[in-house]
């Protein structure tokens, strides 16, 4: 009777806070929905459909599936090894809410606005500054991602494999000779590093007076589980205040840079934390 409660307490607080994104699909059965919307992109969702079991959250969590045309296989793999680690950390207490909102917090850090147009020319200028950069005595290689220009803005991310964390300040001077990156309104850095002794992980981020981007830029290096890599993303902006959408350009050039250079695969997806 104590999870039936429990279950109950539950779903008329999910039904609170979300609304009309929430939907009773056969209350004797205990199945529901809830449908997760991209941030300024509503046509991309995810539905998590939840049935509960009796003996849910004393013995066993909800059994879920999603449905998305926007997902990718890897992103539900992503999702599914997320929910089991959320649960396996709550066990015996409430975790739909802790699931729903790990969904929306990933959409936030995955998916951005389409409306974003690459400009040719501002794109062979950065690359062109990018391939100049003089690489100092024992840096690593360092990968340059494909600019991404908003309303005169630029966005652009370097990446490099790095072991320590003097190798990562290593890879920011580096950048930092080259005057094109030097002088971009921010250089926004975060870097991960495992430590395989002692089985945990050196971490660092700077927000280079852009407030809060640097933790949004980790954060983004936990969710996809990407590990002994430091990224830099460098912003030119171009006089239009761009609000929100900003975050999402830099999380969006950040993760292909990571994509393109194999920081981001099917393997290190299933092994994320967060």
């Amino acid at each position: 009777m104590a999870d039936l409660d429990s279950q109950n307490e539950e779903i008329e607080a999910l039904s609170a806070i979300y609304s009309d994104e929430f939907k009773v699909i056969n209350e004797l059965a205990r199945e529901y929905s809830i449908l997760v919307k991209a941030e300024n992109s509503p046509n991309i969702t995810i539905e998590i459909r939840i049935t509960l079991p009796s003996n849910y959250p004393s013995q066993t969590h909800p059994r879920f599936e999603f449905k998305s045309k926007a997902a990718s296989n890897d992103d539900i793999d992503l999702l599914n090894d997320n929910f089991q680690r959320i649960w396996n950390e709550n066990k015996g207490e409430s975790v739909l809410f802790l699931w729903v909102e790990f969904v929306r917090e990933y959409m936030q850090v995955m998916y951005v606005n389409d409306n974003v147009e690459t400009a040719e020319a501002n794109s062979n200028q950065s690359h062109e500054a990018a391939e100049k950069v003089e690489v100092i005595d024992n840096c690593p290689h360092i990968d340059h991602g494909q600019p991404l220009t908003d309303r005169k803005s630029t966005f652009q991310a370097h990446v490099a494999a790095v072991q320590t964390g003097e190798e990562a300040k290593t890879v920011v001077k580096s950048l930092l000779q080259n005057r094109k990156i030097a002088n971009a309104t921010h250089n926004i850095m975060a870097y991960r590093i495992k430590d395989e002794k002692r089985n945990v992980f050196a971490q660092d981020c700077d927000d280079d007076g852009e407030t809060a981007a640097g933790g949004r830029l980790l954060h983004l290096l936990e969710i996809v589980g990407a590990m002994n890599v430091i990224v830099v993303v460098s912003r030119w902006y171009g006089g239009i205040q761009l609000g929100p959408d900003r975050f999402k350009h830099i999380s969006n050039v950040a993760r292909e840079c990571l994509v393109q250079t194999g920081f981001i695969t099917q393997d290190n997806k299933k092994k994320s934390k967060k």
